[in-house]
């Protein structure tokens, strides 16, 4: 039994963990945590162990149902973007497993039990949850500092944070199932129906009694359907540029859900849409986001430049929050980029645009952030060929060519500069620019 000491320690890890923070070696402070890549070549290799002792289930009917339903879930979690597979295998036992990187699998038996697509939903989304809060990644580094720390009974310090995962990855199943469209009620009814089938399955001391996973989930319900209200609206402002809205929702649904990788990531990007309208890019630098929508005319003012820092900062919080629970998440790298921009950091805003370069990313808009930040920086030269660049991926773009032209211009190179005013003098939106430069002698 652990003591109210240990006991606090263990708690102390598991929030740690909660908050991404890094847990280092007990000497060399080298972070223990695998990233995404290995976290999926690791979970491939202990799924391929997995299957060698357990066939896959013959019922090809039972199978596609897991899958459709599965992907129901997938689209809806906080790693959309995983490849994932879900799979029926032979067994009697009412069990699931999930891997690190994308697979969950079911024994045929759990798998037959729910007469229901509802409750099949939640079994899934649980499993589902421990992928994307990469428990399993997370599980081996707190035992690391688990054996550093030594507490008395490592045993039970283990299952403390193993019944808490367990609580934990009810709350997310049950948010995907409900996002999914799946009734919030049928996860109760889920665990009542497998404590039913198979009384005292509940008593291992990893897994929390279905008791007091019934009772926690009875106590959420009004809450995540709350929750996943605020998600819905504060999306739907943050899409039709309604940002104080989405800030306001998304704040109520990262409070409740601090894990969700996509609630870190909305909420970021209303901070920053907000920014946006009352601030423009250093340079009057074009500055196209595709996952925000268009600012609109910038706020005048006094006031506007701190409020427009302050929405930037908090931007930045939340992007961080999302890269520790997700560090190769794409839209929190760029959107963390160009937060940092707007605060003047722009080594930090710089280290973003290239990390997304060295996962191959190679979009347009991430081409032109990076040279906006370049530029920003100082950088005239590497600026003027991130420009280019950018025409190169989307040939004749008006916002890369009047950035192109901005940055010759600094660089002396008036001549160029007015060769690509003059090709953008007639656009909607940015002619007026390109006649304003055109004019000066």
């Amino acid at each position: 039994m652990t003591t109210t000491v240990e006991r606090a320690l263990v708690v102390g890890l598991i929030g740690a963990l909660a908050a991404g923070q890094a847990l280092g070696a007990p000497e060399s402070g080298t972070p223990l945590t695998p990233g995404p890549a290995a976290e999926v070549v690791l979970g491939n290799e202990s799924l391929q162990r997995f299957l060698a002792s357990r066939p896959l289930a013959q019922d090809g009917a039972l199978a596609m149902r897991v899958n459709r339903v599965g992907y129901q879930l997938a689209r809806v979690s906080d790693r959309p973007d995983l490849v994932y597979s879900f799979l029926v295998v032979a067994g009697r036992e009412l069990q699931a497993y999930s891997f690190n990187g994308g697979a969950v699998c079911l024994t045929e038996r759990l798998a037959r039990l729910f007469d229901s697509d509802d409750e099949l939903a939640f079994a899934i989304g649980h499993e589902l949850a421990h992928v994307t809060l990469r428990h399993g990644v997370s599980e081996g580094v707190f035992h690391q500092a688990l054996d550093a720390a030594k507490p008395g009974d490592p045993a039970a310090a283990a299952s403390l944070y193993t019944q808490t995962a367990e609580i934990e990855a009810d709350r997310y199943g049950a948010l995907y199932a409900c996002r999914a469209g799946f009734r919030i009620s049928a996860a109760a009814e889920a665990l009542e129906r497998m404590d039913r089938a198979e009384p005292g399955l509940d008593k291992d001391p990893e897994h929390p009694a279905y008791s007091e996973r019934m009772a926690t989930l009875g106590k959420m319900r009004a809450e995540l359907e709350r929750s996943v209200e605020a998600f819905e609206r504060g999306s739907t402002a943050l899409a039709a540029g309604r940002v104080d809205e989405a800030v306001d929702m998304l704040k109520l649904f990262a409070a409740s859900f601090p894990q969700s990788v996509s609630g870190q990531v909305n909420l970021g990007s209303a901070f920053l849409a907000r920014a946006r309208t009352k601030g423009q890019v250093p340079g009057d630098l074009e500055e196209i986001v595709p996952f925000l929508p268009e600012p609109g005319v910038a706020v005048r003012g006094e006031g506007a430049g701190e409020s427009a820092a302050i929405d930037a900062r908090r931007a930045e919080e939340r992007y961080r929050r999302a890269l520790t629970l997700q560090p190769d998440q794409t839209v929190a790298t760029l959107g963390l980029a160009l937060a940092l921009l707007r605060l003047g950091d722009y080594a930090g805003a710089q280290a973003s645009v290239q990390r997304l370069a060295s996962r191959g990313v190679k979009d347009p808009e991430v081409v032109l952030c990076s040279g906006n930040v370049s530029f920003a920086a100082g950088d005239t030269r590497a600026a003027v060929q991130q420009f280019r660049k950018a025409l190169e991926l989307r040939p004749g773009w008006p916002a890369a060519t009047k950035n192109l032209a901005l940055a010759l211009e600094a660089a002396g190179d008036r001549e160029s500069a007015r060769a690509l005013w003059q090709s953008i003098e007639q656009d909607d939106r940015l002619g007026q620019d390109a006649r304003r430069h055109l004019d000066r002698p």
